[in-house]
Formats: structure tokens, C-alpha cells, sequence
């Protein structure tokens, strides 16, 4: 790409991100021209990111999705979109507080929370960074000595949760398509 290309593509992709933000501050300072067909539709872009967030919590929340059903779960989920905007370029961090935002809504079931807990630790250790695993035979050569000394330390996927069983059963009926869709709906 040439210097004059690039440089192009650098203002472009300024004057875009400018129009998404909105005028900022100050009387004097306006929305920038685009030129598109016009400018008035860069909600679509909004509103797409918004959707994005939204298909990303259903994603790593698809048992919650099931039990409240598609409509009270993205009515919950466009709400925690707004109270909890992405801050991170890596999305698998963006649905961290969806269990706790769960737990402070009115009038949902309690397992609901607890199944996003499981779901989220679930994601967390498919997420976890990769540890070297404790091969046996290193053990049976060890020698005693040095045992008394050895630290075994926990793979980073590991978790442990104290869940109702309801919780569990919940998610064990979506896994096996057997669940109830919006049978925890508000």
C-alpha cells in the first residue's frame, strides 16, 4: 500500500470513527461529513456493535438463552450491553458480569444466575492459558526425597462452584436437548 493510500485510509477510518462518536463537546465542533448516502445512517453501525455484544453473550450463555427464552433474553442482554460496555478488544472477557447483572434482576428465577455462573466458569476454562500436564512416569522416577518437596499446582482450567443441583440439571437438559425454551422467562 502506497503512502498516499495509506494515509487516505487513515483519515477515512478517523473521519468513521468520528461520526460513530457523535459531535463531542463544544458548540463549534460538528459531526464530520461522510461521504455516504447518507451520514444519518451510521446508527446502523451502532446498533449492528450493539447486536454483535448481544450474539456474543448468547453464544457463551446458550443455556441462559434457553431458559429465559430468545425475548427476555435479549431484553437482558441489550441492558447489560448498556450498563456494561465492551472495554476489551478480546470479546471472550465481555460477559464477565452477566451472572451477577442476572442476579440483581427482578423477578427471574434464582437458577437462572447460578446456570450463568456455570456457563461462564465453562467458558473460562476453555479460555484458560495451556499448562504443562503432570506426566506419571515423571512421578515414578522422581525420587522420594524430592517428592516430600514437590508442589503439584492446579491446571488454570480448574474451578470450583458450589451450584444448586437445580442449576446443574438445568444446564444437563440444555446440553442434552432436553430443555424447556423461556421456561425461567420474567
Amino acid at each position: 500500500m502506497s503512502d498516499v493510500a495509506a494515509s487516505s485510509l487513515r483519515a477515512l477510518q478517523r473521519t468513521f470513527a468520528a461520526a460513530l462518536r457523535g459531535p463531542t463537546s463544544g458548540a463549534s465542533r460538528r459531526r464530520p461529513r461522510l461521504r455516504l448516502a447518507g451520514a444519518d445512517r451510521m446508527h446502523v453501525y451502532v446498533d449492528a456493535y450493539a447486536a454483535r455484544l448481544v450474539e456474543v453473550l448468547a453464544g457463551d450463555y446458550g443455556a441462559v438463552r434457553s431458559l429465559l427464552g430468545e425475548q427476555s433474553f435479549e431484553r437482558l442482554a441489550r441492558a447489560y450491553v448498556r450498563a456494561h460496555p465492551s472495554r476489551h478488544p478480546n470479546l471472550n472477557v465481555f460477559g464477565r458480569h452477566f451472572p451477577a447483572f442476572l442476579r440483581r434482576q427482578r423477578g427471574l428465577a434464582a437458577n437462572v444466575g447460578q446456570v450463568a455462573r456455570l456457563e461462564l466458569a465453562l467458558a473460562r476454562a476453555f479460555d484458560a492459558p495451556a499448562a504443562p500436564p503432570l506426566v506419571v512416569d515423571t512421578l515414578a522416577t522422581t525420587p522420594a526425597h524430592r517428592l516430600a518437596r514437590a508442589r503439584l499446582h492446579v491446571h488454570p482450567s480448574v474451578q470450583l462452584l458450589r451450584l444448586p443441583a437445580a442449576a446443574v440439571d438445568a444446564y444437563a437438559a440444555w446440553r442434552s436437548g432436553a430443555a424447556r425454551t423461556g421456561a425461567a422467562r420474567p
